[in-house]
């Protein structure tokens, strides 16, 4: 099976290469046609603006809006453009990045922002960057095309979000986003106005981190990242946010699109449904990460697949409904040979499967008001089978599945041109099926730990509420102000969460924001159900500032320069280990918490930081980001004594640069580089004498792993035919195969502390072929 596969690719690859070579467009003197196709809307009521002018730039092909909003472009050359938009009382805005293809139609969405208030000197002009007035501060946004050609991604969103100055860099081997000295536990993801609790494959119990995405990227229209100072729309998350939202299928036709390489195959499928009222577009992808780990001999072989499917059908002008659905299995198997011949204390299984199903109503109400309402299923099923290597005996068993049903609304209401209000709710039923035990063992300290064996179910209920208003008391200040009001009833605590920002427009390219929220999120129930009397823990609770300027370098380059701090309070401290801080075990242990006999709440930290980016959005050529970021990451433990969290690498810095030598043509490279995070070195007498890796107490956190550096690399050469499309990419990770280390472990075989990898250098090629 695996030979058969590489054959078919390496021929399938080779043939299509030597095809579109013989019969590419630049040998044609008829240039392939395609079709733009957008709506046009208020970016706050959803309201469709009608005879707004759409005119691609650098030529005078454009056209208006008709009575829905809608425009159409017919018989343009297949290539990349820009589009400038434009309605009379509305900040213009230019798309970059949409891409034509042969016979196919492009769908393009255009949100505009009304100008809330004329003033003398004060000129609108067309953005590159969205204008979020009650989002000023910490917020990314990036297009489709963004999304999918980033280096080193492999069509994973969250590690195409690694470029931030925000997100700290510790191990390449996974995607975890741990952002601005958070935990991969404290951010949120929304799809479609659906919360969902992970998007990987091998995802961690607890929390949002894993080592591969399970979104197929080609379906992602638009990614918002917020990584502090968001608004009251958003409870539950400490960090961050995470805002997807899913294309729609075209209503112009049947289409398709075949993924093939090395990592996997993938089918993406789509067209109109009832007479173009509606649309479908589904995906399947199932991986080849098993037989290509298996050509290069690795230890492990995982396998993936993954499905999902999105419908959207238009009831009225004024009401729409839309579908999501997403399931993904992965397992992996790890044998006690295997375990042996690497010097690895444990061997055994994983397997992870989620289901995710939502259904979105979005109404508007009229000119001033527009609501979206979701209602969302979610199931998530973890087993893990962990054996100690030397005795046999179980190490971490579990067999549990977290079910999730959640209502939530978000309701926008202009008042008038200066006032604008948000409010909405959310409710969500959370129930638990929980079995698992923790065999005795020796913790980090040499102390031992007795068993744990928890089985059972529980019904929990968390609830939300906010209102925000958005008020311009000129036209160069904006000012949001929200509060919410949260409540879960497994502790039975509720929460006033108060959160205000406020943006000043210096001069027409530079603005001066600032930002205050404060943010409680619930403890994971991994860690509550060990033991019946954590229902006394308090929530944890983080403080947010932010203080931050925007510039414009250009019309399509901005600079942004952020200054921070968190404040965390209500932590989970073991009295039993009081100098480790508890929920960091998700970075230590990659994904799982340990037993704990006992947990008091009042851990304490904090984390501060300076961070700057420049973000070029794709001209003719070229486009990219720079980012540098300085932080400084701390907790204290019961004695009051301050140590680094496992999240500091008190230096990162990025470049990401995406470049177009011709029409046929992407050459894309990121390089990275991070301080070495912090570790706590193996007493290595103590280890040797108990012949198991035991931490030096006395060194908590206070030595640096090696600093971090790599180079990927893409190029993607296009060809397009009279009715299809096909894409050749060849990727490399780690170009120069710097051997970073992920961590140390203790080998129990030579009694010696040795290092852990990360990704060393690796190849990755294939082809899209859309018809």
């Amino acid at each position: 099976m695996r030979n058969a596969l590489i054959y078919i690719f390496v021929l399938l690859l080779t043939r299509a290469t030597l095809s579109a070579t013989a019969s590419a467009p630049g040998a044609s003197a008829e240039p392939r046609r395609a079709i733009l196709k957008g709506r046009v809307y208020d970016s706050e009521t959803k309201a469709p603006l009608i005879g707004a002018s759409v005119i691609i730039t650098g030529s005078s092909g454009g056209t208006e809006t008709d009575s829905t909003g809608t425009f159409v472009i017919k018989s343009l050359p297949v290539g990349s453009y820009r589009l400038r938009v434009s309605y009379v009382g509305y900040r213009a805005v230019v798309l970059s990045d949409i891409i034509l293809k042969s016979s196919r139609t492009t769908q393009v969405t255009v949100e505009l922002k009304p100008v809330p208030v004329s003033g003398k000197g004060i000129q609108v002009t067309a953005g590159f960057f969205p204008a979020v007035d009650d989002h000023p501060l910490s917020t990314v946004t990036l297009n489709a095309e963004e999304t999918r050609r980033a280096p080193g991604s492999a069509g994973d969103v969250s590690r195409v979000l690694n470029v931030l100055p925000s997100i700290a860099r510790l191990d390449d081997r996974y995607n975890t986003l741990v952002v601005r000295g958070g935990s991969p536990m404290e951010n949120g993801i929304y799809i479609d106005n659906v919360e969902v609790p992970n998007i990987n494959h091998f995802g961690a119990q607890g929390s949002s981190g894993g080592p591969l995405g399970l979104l197929n990227v080609d379906l992602i229209r638009k990614v918002e990242f917020y990584s502090g100072g968001f608004g009251a729309a958003y409870g539950n998350h400490l960090s961050s946010v995470m805002e997807l939202e899913l294309r729609d299928g075209s209503r112009d036709g049947f289409s398709g699109q075949v993924d093939l390489s090395l990592s996997g195959l993938g089918l993406i499928f789509e067209g109109p449904l009832w007479n173009g009222k509606g649309s479908w577009v589904a995906s399947a992808r199932r991986g080849f990460l098993d037989l290509l780990l298996d050509v290069l001999q690795a230890d492990v072989t995982p396998n993936y697949n993954d499905f999902q499917v999105k419908l959207v059908y238009d009831l009225t002008t004024s009401d729409r409904l839309s579908f999501i659905g997403i399931v993904a299995n992965s397992d992996v198997a790890l044998s006690k040979d295997i375990a042996e011949e690497s010097s690895l204390g444990y061997y055994g299984t994983t397997d992870f499967s989620t289901t995710i199903m939502g259904v979105n109503w979005r109404r508007l109400w009229g000119r001033r008001i527009f609501s979206n309402t979701s209602l969302a299923f979610t199931r998530s099923n973890y087993i893990y089978d962990s054996h100690q290597l030397a005795s046999g005996s179980a190490a971490y068993v579990n067999n549990s599945t977290e079910y999730r049903v959640a209502l939530r609304n978000r309701t926008h209401y202009r008042v008038n041109d200066r006032l604008s209000l948000e409010f909405g709710t959310k409710l969500t039923n959370l129930i638990t099926d929980y079995d698992y035990q923790y065999g005795p063992h020796f913790d980090v300290f040499g102390f031992l730990v007795d068993s744990l064996i928890v089985a059972g179910d529980a019904n929990l209920w968390q609830s939300g509420t906010f209102i925000s208003g958005t008020l311009h008391p000129v036209s160069r200040l904006s000012v949001t102000a929200g509060i919410r009001l949260d409540h879960f009833s497994y502790n039975d605590e509720a929460h006033l969460s108060p959160r205000l920002s406020t943006s000043f427009k210096i001069t027409e390219k530079t603005r001066l924001n600032l930002a205050f929220g404060t943010y409680y999120q619930n403890l994971p129930f991994m860690i509550l159900s060990q033991r019946g009397f954590y229902d006394n823990l308090s929530d944890p609770r983080a403080h947010h500032y932010v203080a931050g300027i925007d510039h414009l370098l250009s019309a399509d380059t901005r600079l942004t320069l952020e200054a921070y701090a968190k404040n965390y309070a209500h932590f989970p401290v073991d009295p039993n280990m009081p100098t480790m801080f508890v929920i960091d075990e998700l970075i230590y242990h990659y994904g799982i918490f340990v037993s704990r006999d006992s947990l008091t709440d009042d851990g304490t930290a904090y984390s501060r930081g300076l961070e700057l980016m420049i973000q070029k959005r794709m001209g003719s050529r070229l486009g990219g980001i720079l980012s540098f970021g300085l932080s400084q990451v701390r907790y204290r433990d019961n004695n009051n004594v301050l140590y680094n969290r496992l999240s500091d690498n008190g230096f990162v810095a990025s470049i990401e640069v995406n470049y177009k030598p011709g029409p046929f043509w992407d050459l894309s490279f990121r390089w990275h580089y991070a301080g070495g995070a912090p570790y706590t070195p193996f007493d290595e007498a103590l280890s040797q004498q108990w012949s198991e890796g035991l931490l030096d107490r006395d060194r908590i956190n206070d030595v640096g792993l090696p600093d971090y550096h790599s180079l990927n690399l893409r190029l993607d050469r296009h060809f397009y035919f009279s009715g299809s499309n096909l894409t050749v990419y060849f990727s490399i990770w780690n170009v120069y195969n710097r051997e970073n280390v992920a961590g140390y472990y203790w080998s129990e075989a030579d009694q010696v502390t040795k290092p852990m990898s990360q990704l060393m250098m690796f190849p990755l090629m294939g082809i899209e072929y859309e018809f």
